[in-house]
């Protein structure tokens, strides 16, 4: 007599995992499979422990032995439809299952239910459990399962609208021994993932586009773009390398400057490197004049991308002058939002070069919400964390930090990660300069994380060094020490002479002097570039030497290197700021002018550190 019926929900995660170490498995990653394919059914979580513990990698036979029993009932087409959905690796979908190559598919599918194998809900077809779908997956023979693919492939495309079914598309025409085919539906998986700013996964099919068709120039910018979107410079670099050798060996001058054109954009967005650009524009102008054939469009970019670059680094005369050519090409209509991006962009950077930050900043929010409407997130960011230096070199710091909101508000959601970080670490540079310790800590520590997702060695070291800031301000002279010291040890876009003085300041600061004076001889020997900001080295310099003298207790000679320090700084006071001190970190690194030498700020600190000084002597 039945008394009561219970309904058993599946096994939790801890319960699965202590079955498959009860069974003998002991390593973690195979625990975890055991956990990930059982989906909480005791049965299935014993057998696949035991075929691991024996060394099977494949489902254990004993499940495909009963799998096999089951499917003996069945008809043929219900085999058929029950081999397609194992084939597919998912549920499908009622017009997918209308859309299978059998007579009566619908009768054929419901006959396959009976099997007991699989089930049905929502009007989808799949596996009642990955294992039973891997079992039955298994035991097809290779040709056989050769053929379904191919089959699979045709009931879901091919795809010409490059949606989210291009890259199942391509799987099923690749297992099916068709990669010609499966080419071009990767290059619309690509597109498709770019477009929703799955950027990783972009670049991941156009790299086994271009493994397929390696000669194909086409695909290799589009990788090249991807793996620029992903801050990834050198990978960008190399994939433009081998298209723009597979264009000169056709000789088509003018597919060649339309290349450069591309990399110049990347230089101009998601990288961020203003030599690159002038390069490249230099480049397009040289191809098209030694060439017969013209492209007024291809010209006129470069030539804004030019001004751009001598805006940022170069003459700022010149710039005036490219940009007002520009503006003659164009006219005064039919300009559209991408080339009035373009020229303010370029004017802004020409303007904070005279040092009419305000005027710059000011004129940037409606440039970058025309970058927004043409679905150019990262030029917005770009200028936006451009108007936030502007906004910082002068003194208004609200709206500096509005800028950096606006820029991360920007690039949410678009996969571009190596301008995600530089933003980041602008906000790291910025909140600290407002004294907001515990934020400037969180910003720095989603740098990080960005950063290590990325896997890109220099932007993790850039992320230590912001790490360093936040410890040195916190007073944590140790960890700042040995994060400084991690930064420097490899290609980071930072200023490594400034990162000595910081990381010898933080090793005097801990009483371990003579590893500062090492510091500081390095220092010495560091090259000097635009972003280090040459004319303050010496006040910042002589100021660590004091601070190491006076934590060895030599109180004069601190005395002496403090007032040195001091006097330097009221000689860069009396100088005041240039707009070349703004942009010579874009310039130099790629990257905005956070974290800019104050003169003002810089003596305070030096004369309270005297004060100080003779306060204990008295």
């Amino acid at each position: 007599m039945l008394v009561a019926e219970l309904t058993l929900e599946p096994l939790g995660d801890d319960a699965v995992g202590a079955l498959a170490r009860e069974v003998g498995v002991i390593d973690h990653a195979d625990v975890e499979q055991v956990v990930a394919g059982a989906d909480g059914n005791a049965l299935l979580a014993v057998e696949q422990a035991r075929a691991l513990a024996r060394g099977e990698r494949e489902p254990p036979a004993s499940l495909r032995g009963a799998v096999r029993a089951s499917m003996a009932t069945a008809g043929a087409e219900a085999r058929r439809v029950a081999e397609l959905v194992a084939v597919a690796g998912r549920e499908l979908e009622a017009a997918e299952i209308a859309a299978l190559p059998v007579k009566q598919p619908h009768a054929a599918a419901t006959e396959a239910l009976q099997t007991g194998l699989l089930t049905s809900a929502d009007g989808q077809l799949g596996y009642r459990h990955a294992l039973l779908r891997e079992a039955v997956y298994a035991d097809l023979p290779g040709p056989h399962r050769t053929h379904l693919h191919a089959e699979m492939a045709e009931v879901l495309g091919p795809d010409p609208t490059g949606s989210r079914r291009a890259a199942e598309v391509a799987r099923h025409l690749r297992l099916s021994g068709r990669d010609g085919e499966a080419v071009q539906q990767l290059a619309l998986a690509g597109d498709h993932a770019r477009a929703v700013g799955a950027i990783d996964e972009a670049a991941a099919f156009f790299a086994e586009a271009v493994e397929l068709r390696p000669d194909d120039p086409d695909l290799l910018l589009e990788l090249g773009e991807a793996e620029a979107w992903r801050g990834r410079r050198e990978a960008s670099e190399a994939a433009f390398e081998r298209a723009e050798a597979l264009l000169e060996r056709a000789g088509d001058p003018l597919a060649i400057a339309r290349a450069l054109t591309r990399l110049q954009r990347w230089y101009n967005g998601p990288i961020c490197y203003p030599r690159g650009v002038m390069a490249a524009a230099e480049r397009v102008l040289e191809v098209l004049d030694a060439s017969d054939a013209d492209d007024p469009e291809v010209r006129r970019k470069a030539l804004t991308g030019l001004g751009w670059a001598e805006a940022v680094a170069g003459d700022v005369d010149r710039a005036d002058e490219l940009l007002a050519q520009v503006q003659e090409m164009v006219g005064d209509t039919g300009v559209d939002d991408a080339v009035t991006w373009e020229l303010a962009h370029a004017r802004q950077l020409a303007l904070s070069r005279r040092g009419r930050f305000r005027e710059s900043y000011e004129s940037a929010t409606d440039a970058a919400e025309r970058a927004m409407r043409i679905q150019r997130p990262d030029l917005a960011a770009g200028l936006w964390v451009n108007a936030s230096a502007a906004a910082w070199a002068a003194g208004d710091f609200e709206r500096a930090e509005e800028f950096n909101a606006r820029s991360q508000a920007a690039l949410e959601g678009t996969g571009a990660h190596g301008l995600e970080l530089l933003t980041l670490c602008a906000r790291v540079h910025l909140l600290l300069r407002m004294d907001r310790l515990p934020e400037a800590t969180q910003a720095a520590r989603q740098a990080h994380e960005a950063a290590e997702r990325l896997g890109d060695p220099g932007l993790v070291r850039e992320a230590e060094h912001s790490l360093g800031l936040v410890a040195m301000a916190a007073g944590e002279h140790a960890r700042a020490a040995e994060l400084f010291g991690v930064a420097l040890d490899g290609e980071a876009a930072i200023s490594r002479p400034r990162t000595r003085l910081a990381r010898a300041e933080a090793l005097a600061a801990c009483g371990r002097c003579d590893e500062a004076d090492q510091e500081v001889r390095a220092t010495a020997l560091e090259p000097v570039g635009p972003a280090d900001f040459p004319h303050t080295l010496v006040g910042s310099l002589t100021r660590v030497q004091g601070l190491i003298a006076r934590a060895r207790g030599d109180r004069e000679l601190a005395a002496r290197r403090l007032e040195e320090a001091a006097a330097a700084w009221r000689r860069i006071t009396a100088r005041g700021r240039t707009g070349d001190d703004v942009n010579a970190v874009f310039a130099d690194l790629g990257r905005p002018a956070v974290g800019l030498i104050e003169a003002e700020r810089e003596l305070a600190r030096v004369q309270a550190e005297l004060e100080e000084l003779h306060a204990a002597v008295r």
